[in-house]
């Protein structure tokens, strides 16, 4: 199952075939990755890619970027979002443009990674519980386990952890 998703648009509108044949290829080659066409005003036509991870969508570019020579234009991955509506329906939503009006959700659900750091020392502690307060979500437990294997023990939303590492 797809966890991170990312536009990718050829840099040049004549491109785009070119673009789609190539996904074509590493679809072929790599059942875990998908990709539907998408548009965007601002980048014109591309698609909306789904990667098992980072390390996977950076795979997927360079493998692009060496067998087709592309010059591609990637948007910042996200990650995919559970939207419950005032109707009941469940929806899984990985592109940003697809949320509903706010008006139509009952519930916004994300994914959350359980993050345990290891506590040597207290200036490690200090960053990361600065690591908790910068990130949007739940707050740190941290965790008293015997002496001296103390850890840190924090959710963090997945969203955030993923625009970190492209950042």
């Amino acid at each position: 199952m797809q966890v991170v998703f990312c536009g990718l648009f050829p840099a040049t509108f004549n491109q785009f075939e070119d673009l789609r044949t190539a996904l074509q290829k590493l679809s072929l080659n790599d059942a875990s990755f998908t990709f539907e066409p998408e548009t965007s005003d601002a980048l014109g036509f591309g698609f909306r890619c789904g990667f098992l991870g980072m390390l996977h969508m950076e795979i997927i570019q360079q493998r692009l970027d060496r067998e087709s020579n592309l010059f591609l234009v990637q948007t910042a991955p996200n990650v995919t979002y559970e939207i419950v509506t005032r109707k009941g329906e469940t929806k899984h939503i990985s592109n940003p443009t697809r949320i509903p009006d706010a008006g139509d959700i009952e519930e916004f659900r994300e994914p959350v990674a359980k993050v345990n750091f290891p506590a040597t020392g207290r200036e490690h502690r200090r960053d990361h519980a600065d690591v908790a307060r910068t990130a949007v979500g739940p707050t740190s437990r941290p965790s008293t386990s015997r002496p001296p294997a103390r850890s840190c023990r924090y959710e963090l939303p997945l969203a955030e952890m993923i625009y970190d590492l492209y950042r």
